[in-house]
Parts: structure tokens; sequence; C-alpha cells
């Protein structure tokens, strides 16, 4: 600046003076991905960062959030580094009322930077929100059946179908022990796809589950499914895996001699024991059917005899229909989870 004076004789001065103009801020640029896809989910709507870089140096900067009318400004001071580099706390914008379904309007993250001169600038950036976790699923069928249990002969393919998941996506289901070796155990994983009606089935030959490497015992089924912007959510379900085979005996030397003379064979008794094969105790609530054939090929079958402790004693057998000669003595076990075993 150059001032020049001069009086009415004409005698002039001069006098200069050096200012600096500034009428702009530097712009900051907001870096921060959104799980790579620029649509924030629940857990990330839950726990965001604003991370960018263009801010004036050694400044504070301010951060607002708004979507629709609503808006929000993050409190407390915020400053640029040295670099112009700047990064926020965690802020749960699902508690401040952001949010919504994959059709919600977008959420605008704006920051501001100053000079020291007063001037100010706002950089803005976009993201799209889906923060709607899924409902569960419910099954529609199993292979287990409704007892809960899982026996020898289902445990090798276990089979499902359910309902509710997100439409065409990833379901994953796996079981795993929930007992003392849990740990040392992996779980057993399978994933399907789910159909355009939330529908999904796991079914042999194309996929089942094999639990054969899980522990006998309480297992949990865990079903997840999770939508396009990664929101999940798990149905679970406690299951008993009981594949051991009932324990079973005949006693040696049926009627003392393994021989049925004419005043026996009205009153044939077989007794033995019936233990459940995980404990060794009684088989609960179980029976026996006991099997008499002639090598002729005849027979008489007795059902239902009843297991009391760890034993069963059958009732008097009437074998006089059967004619003279070797009768092979067949019983066959059945335990509470379905798991059979047949002694001769």
């Amino acid at each position: 600046l150059l001032a020049t004076a001069t009086d009415a004789a004409g005698n002039s001065h001069s006098a200069t003076a050096v200012y600096s103009k500034d009428t702009t801020a530097s712009t900051p640029v907001i870096s921060t991905p959104i799980a790579g896809d620029n649509i924030a989910n629940r857990a990330e709507a839950t726990n965001l960062v604003i991370q960018g870089a263009g801010a004036e140096l050694n400044r504070p900067v301010t951060i607002e959030f708004s979507q629709g009318a609503h808006s929000y400004t993050l409190p407390g001071t915020i400053m640029a580094n040295a670099s112009g580099g700047f990064t926020s706390p965690a802020v749960n914008l699902v508690s401040r009322g952001f949010g919504g379904d994959a059709g919600s309007a977008p959420i605008t993250v704006s920051v501001t930077t100053s000079d020291a001169h007063g001037n100010s600038a706002t950089g803005t950036a976009s993201f799209n929100v889906d923060t709607v976790v899924p409902g569960p699923v419910f099954l529609t069928s199993n292979s287990w059946g409704s007892d809960g249990i899982v026996n020898a002969a289902e445990q090798q393919s276990i089979e499902l179908a359910g309902e509710g998941a997100e439409p065409n996506t990833l379901v994953t289901i796996s079981i795993d022990d929930t007992g003392a070796n849990a740990s040392q155990t992996p779980a057993v994983t399978q994933s399907v796809m789910s159909n355009a009606a939330g529908e999904f089935e796991l079914l042999a030959p194309a996929s089942s589950l094999d639990l054969s490497s899980l522990n006998p015992g309480l297992i949990m089924l865990k079903i997840t499914t999770t939508d396009a912007a990664g929101n999940s959510s798990l149905f679970s379900l406690d299951l008993t895996k009981d594949a051991d085979a009932p324990v079973l005996t005949i006693d040696a030397n049926a009627m003392g001699d393994n021989r049925v003379n004419a005043l026996e064979q009205t009153a044939v008794i077989i007794s033995g024991i019936a233990s459940d094969g995980a404990d060794g105790t009684g088989i609960v609530g179980g029976t026996v059917d006991i099997l008499f054939k002639h090598s002729n090929g005849a027979g008489i079958l007795v059902t239902g005899v009843p297991v009391a402790g760890a034993s069963y004693v059958s009732p008097p057998v009437d074998l006089s229909s059967l004619p003279d000669g070797n009768i092979a003595v067949t019983v066959t076990a059945v335990d509470d989870a379905g798991n059979s075993t047949t002694t001769q």
C-alpha cells in the first residue's frame, strides 16, 4: 500500500505499508472408508470414526452429521495436526437417531475448518445407511425330530430347512460342542444360499452336516443370516448328541442249561443286561424285544419287555407251538435317543 500527501505549497510525502490478503481457507477432504462399500451397517454406524486431510494446520475442525432434517455436531474440540490431518472420536450415530433400512436417506458428513484470519471452508461426503438387523430365522423341518436328540443313525447327515433369511443371501449353519471339551473340537459348519423368499435348506446329498467329530452331550445349532450391508442375526437351538448304542447281553445258560424241556416249554424266561451306552445306567423308559426263532423259520416275538435299572427279565413265554430243535434267541434294545442294539 502506497500513500502520498501533498500540501498547498506543493510539498509531498509518501509512506508505504505491506499487507497480506487471505480470503480463503483450506477445504478439508474426508477420507474415511465406510467398510469399503460406502454403506454403514449397524455395527459400523454405532462406532464410526471420521478421518481426513486438508484442514488448516493446527486448527480446530467441526464435524456435523445430517440425515434429512436431522443433524448432530460432535462436541468438544477436534484439532487438525501439523499436516492438516484430522481424526474424530468414535461416535454412535444409531443412538443419536440416525439410520434406517436400505431405502433410507443417506448421511452427510460436513467438516468445517477455519484459519487464523476467520476464513472458513467446509468439505462434505455422503454415505448410505442400513442399520436394520434381519429378523431371526426359524426352522420348518429337521432330521432329528421333535426330541432334540441326535442319535447314531442321525449324526452323519443332519438336514434342515427354514425361513426368514434375507432373500438371496448366504446363510451359515454350524453346530458345535458346548461342554467342557468344546474348545478342543471344531464346529461343523456349512453355508447355503437363501432363495428370493428367504427360504433355505440343508439337504443331502448336496449338503448336510456330519456330527461324528463332536463330543456326546449338549451341542448347539447356530444359524446366521447376513444382509447385503453386513447386518446379521443369530438363531440358536440347544440339542443333545447321544450316539452311543445300548449295551445289551443275554444271560448265559437260559433255563439253567440252555435247554427247554417239556415241563419248561410253556414258561421260558430270558433275562440280561440292557444299559445306556453313554453312562452305563438303565435305559430310561426303555424296553427290549425278544424273538424266539426256530431253525425251520417259525418264530415267536415278545415286544415291550420293560428294563428295570439296567436289566430286563421277560415274562414267561410259551414255546409249545414250536417243534423240537434249535431255537435262536435275539434281543433288541432301543434307548430314548433311538439308538438300537441287537444281540443273539
